[in-house]
């Protein structure tokens, strides 16, 4: 057995002492190799989440996005009031107060929001946010944000003080994103608070909550989430979706 093994070493170092034989036994290993990463590589590729820095989107881009569903109005975060495991719905079958809300809470991460606007900054807003035109400067009539009733009047937004006082608060907690394809996907946990107690929208109690955000990723772990879906137009991140699914 020794000297049948020897014999095959010998002849495997005879074929490759000829220098073409050598390069023919490298490229083909090179091509192996190469076929093993990009199987490898193309696999991972379409999902990778948080943390990673993907398709140049870093975490400080994705959380700037989900400021924009946190401290919405008197009744706590965004609730987009779609039916759970309804499907992806495209945000032109919205209702259009949540998308003004959505559209509200960037200007106000912005510190755009004054006592008069031109209504031109609705429809700019409008166009860096969403990947649809809902022609929303159109439905700002006695429209609530935070403790403001926003009304368009000959070209202008104006606002005036209002109440701002809710039982339950809507709760969201960005859980994690993910590229596929050419869409970012953003996933958030939703739960509402009532009487310092978390639920979920089963109506189950998930725990106490005393407003420390640290808490929220193990109270909501479980609990229904957002599935929110991004294009990207022109190098600018629009909204173009959302989902409102089950953990199984």
């Amino acid at each position: 057995m020794k000297e049948k093994f020897r014999k095959v070493l010998e002849k495997i170092k005879k074929f490759l002492s000829i220098k073409t034989n050598l390069i023919t036994v490298v490229v083909v290993l090179l091509i192996i190799i190469g076929v093993v990463l990009f199987i490898v590589l193309n696999g991972r590729s379409k999902e990778k989440f948080a943390l990673d820095h993907i398709y140049d989107i870093y975490p400080e881009e994705v959380r700037k996005i989900y400021s924009n569903y946190v401290d919405v109005s008197c009744s706590g975060d965004l609730h987009l009031d779609i039916a759970i495991d309804s499907g992806e719905v495209s945000i032109d079958k919205l209702d259009k107060k949540i998308l003004l809300t959505y559209l509200f809470s960037n200007l106000d991460k912005e510190n755009l929001l004054t006592d008069e606007m031109n209504d031109s900054l609705i429809r700019n807003t409008e166009k860096k946010l969403f990947a649809k035109d809902n022609n929303l400067e159109k439905e700002i009539k006695d429209f609530n944000y935070k403790e403001y009733t926003y009304n368009s009047i000959d070209g202008k937004i104006k606002r005036t003080k209002g109440e701002c006082s809710s039982d339950t608060k809507s709760i969201l907690h960005l859980y994690g994103y993910f590229w596929n394809k050419d869409v970012l996907s953003i996933d958030i946990n939703v739960a509402y608070l009532k009487e310092g107690k978390l639920y979920n929208y089963d109506n189950e109690e998930l725990g106490e909550y005393d407003g420390d955000t640290s808490k929220l990723s193990s109270l909501t772990e479980h609990t229904s989430y957002y599935r929110v879906n991004y294009v990207k137009d022109n190098g600018t991140l629009k909204l173009s979706s959302v989902e409102w699914k089950h953990r199984s």
